[in-house]
């Protein structure tokens, strides 16, 4: 009786872990990575209690917020391949080289007009804002109103890691009338 558990029991466990093994070796190793395409920006009211697009390209310069809108695809960056096995339970994964990974490296803000005496037009005004992820918040006032600005948002992504694979997206608002 002992013996006979004991031989269900090792070929119950045996069953198990040879399916448990197969099943790894024929299920899809696919890696995805995200794969950054392009930008766009939307300008946001943020002075009252709820945020909303801006009317009539008009906006206090404080609460203005850029969103930046990053579009970005699911790519597979590697799958594995079955090449053999070994012991017939284990199998080993050969990856293929092909990989594209983005990782925000820095990002600008420019003005096409001057903004102050210390940020002339095309200069970086990135220090005007407060970045919290794609949002850039307004925290002060040009000098001149009477102007419309058009601000632009430069990212820059590096691709797996290696600097001279650098590629940058750029992307402009409409005009827009800044009051005090």
């Amino acid at each position: 009786m002992i013996r006979r558990f004991t031989f269900i029991s090792t070929g119950y466990l045996l069953l198990q872990f040879l399916l448990i093994a197969l099943y790894s070796c024929n299920e899809d190793k696919t890696n995805k990575c995200k794969v950054v395409e392009s930008i766009t920006l939307s300008l946001i009211d943020n002075g009252g209690l709820n945020q909303k697009s801006v009317q009539n390209n008009t906006v206090y310069a404080k609460a203005l917020l850029i969103r930046a809108n990053v579009k970005q695809s699911v790519d597979i960056c590697s799958k594995s391949e079955v090449s053999s096995f070994v012991n017939a339970a284990y199998a080993s994964y050969k990856k293929n080289e092909y990989k594209r990974s983005f990782y925000l490296t820095s990002t600008h803000v420019y003005a096409d007009h001057d903004f102050d005496s210390k940020h002339p037009a095309g200069s970086d005004i990135k220090d005007l804002f407060v970045v919290k992820g794609d949002d850039y918040y307004l925290m002060s006032a040009p000098d001149d109103t009477s102007l419309l600005f058009t601000f632009s948002v430069k990212n820059i992504y590096n691709i797996d890691g290696y600097s001279s694979r650098d590629t940058s997206l750029m992307a402009s608002t409409n005009p827009l009338k800044l009051k005090k």
